[in-house]
């Protein structure tokens, strides 16, 4: 089987996540939801949304 030294990297991390977190599942579950958070303030795109046009006129 290939071993891609990228995925066993990230498995790598995470694993020192979860010990770091005494491996227990609601802390690791808040601390990824944080990162997410933190993240997300960053990265994404915050557009508003234009009105989808009728296809008909009513009447």
């Amino acid at each position: 089987m290939f071993r891609d030294p990228i995925v066993e990297e990230v498995r790598t991390v995470r694993r020192k996540i979860e010990d770091k977190l005494g491996n227990d599942p609601e802390r690791i579950y808040r601390h990824y939801i944080n990162v997410q958070k933190k993240i997300c303030k960053s990265r994404l795109v915050n557009r508003t949304r234009k009105p989808i046009p009728s296809l008909s006129k009513a009447s």
